[in-house]
């Protein structure tokens, strides 16, 4: 997306980014969690502010956040 937060997903250099985090053992994470009209914003207003959302209540950019997360191994302390 654009630096403004908006404009199509750029998936291409979105992988190249996580390929190169990955490979220089560097963590990431998403801006922000929000429910504005723009590209970045992970949820949808209807969602619920407490969590344990459905796929239905994140954005096409929120569900892939939620993926990549979701492929990295459980750390526990």
């Amino acid at each position: 997306m654009e630096h403004t937060g908006d404009g199509p997903l750029d998936y291409k250099e979105w992988q190249a980014y996580i390929d190169w985090i990955n490979k220089n053992n560097f963590s990431w994470i998403s801006w922000a969690v929000i429910d504005k009209k723009e590209t970045d914003a992970a949820v949808y207003p209807s969602a619920a502010s407490t969590g344990h959302w459905k796929d239905s209540d994140l954005t096409e950019y929120g569900l892939k956040v939620r993926g990549y997360l979701r492929g990295y191994p459980s750390v526990s302390h």
